[in-house]
C-alpha cells in the first residue's frame, strides 16, 4: 500500500495518493467491522447445530436400547 501511495503520489499528486489510501481504510474498516458483526451469528449458528445433531444422535441411541430390550 506504501509503495502504490507513494509512486501515485510521485507520478500523480498528493491527491490520487490521499483518495487511494482513503479508500484502502475506508475499505479494511467495513471488512473488519462486517466480519465482527457476523461471527456472532455464525457462533449461534453452530451453537445450535451442535445442539441439533446430539439431540438427533441421542434420540437415535435411546431407539437402539428401546429396540434391543426385551
Amino acid at each position: 500500500m506504501g509503495l502504490v501511495s507513494a509512486i501515485l503520489y510521485y507520478k500523480c499528486g498528493v491527491e490520487f495518493a490521499a483518495v487511494t489510501l482513503g479508500t484502502l481504510g475506508a475499505y479494511t474498516a467495513f471488512t473488519i467491522a462486517v466480519t465482527q458483526w457476523r461471527t456472532r451469528f455464525r457462533i449461534e449458528m453452530n451453537k445450535a447445530d451442535n445442539e441439533a445433531g446430539n439431540a438427533a444422535i441421542d434420540s437415535l441411541l435411546n431407539y437402539e436400547t428401546v429396540k434391543v430390550r426385551p
